[in-house]
C-alpha cells in the first residue's frame, strides 16, 4: 500500500512538472515522462516480486505446473510494456505510431498464449 500511495505522489508531482513545463519547453516534456516512468518502475518493483510470491505460492498449494504460469506472465508482461510505449506515443504527439505498436503488442501477446492453448488441448485430448 505505502508504494501505491508512492507512486501516486510521484505521478501527480510528475503531472504537475509537465503542465507548467510544457508550454515553456516542449522538448523536455518527453525526457521528464520517460524519467518519471522509470522512477514508477522503481517505486513498483517490490509490489510486483510480492504478487510474483503470492501467485508462485498458489500455483505450489495448487500443484500447477510452471509451464502453465509462464505464458500468461509473458502476456501481461507485454501488455505492460505496449501501454507504456503506446501512452509515451500519444504523449509526443505519435498517435499512429502508437497504434502500431499496439498492434505489434496484440501479435506479440498472441504468439506468448500459443503455449498455453497448446497445453490446453493437450488437456482436453487426454480426457
Amino acid at each position: 500500500m505505502n508504494e501505491l500511495i508512492r507512486i501516486c505522489g510521484v505521478a501527480l508531482t510528475l503531472l504537475l512538472c509537465l503542465t507548467l513545463l510544457r508550454d515553456k519547453v516542449p522538448a523536455i516534456g518527453l525526457s521528464l515522462a520517460l524519467c518519471g516512468v522509470a522512477v514508477i518502475v522503481l517505486l513498483f518493483l517490490p509490489m510486483a516480486a510480492r504478487v510474483i510470491r503470492c501467485v508462485r505460492g498458489l500455483m505450489t498449494a495448487t500443484g500447477l505446473d510452471d509451464t502453465l504460469w509462464a505464458p500468461v506472465a509473458q502476456v501481461v508482461g507485454v501488455c505492460l510494456v505496449v501501454k507504456i510505449a503506446a501512452e509515451l506515443c500519444r504523449d509526443a504527439g505519435e498517435r499512429t505510431l502508437a497504434a502500431t505498436v499496439e498492434i505489434c503488442g496484440a501479435a506479440a501477446g498472441i504468439l506468448c498464449a500459443i503455449p498455453l492453448v497448446e497445453q490446453a488441448l493437450r488437456l482436453i485430448r487426454a480426457i
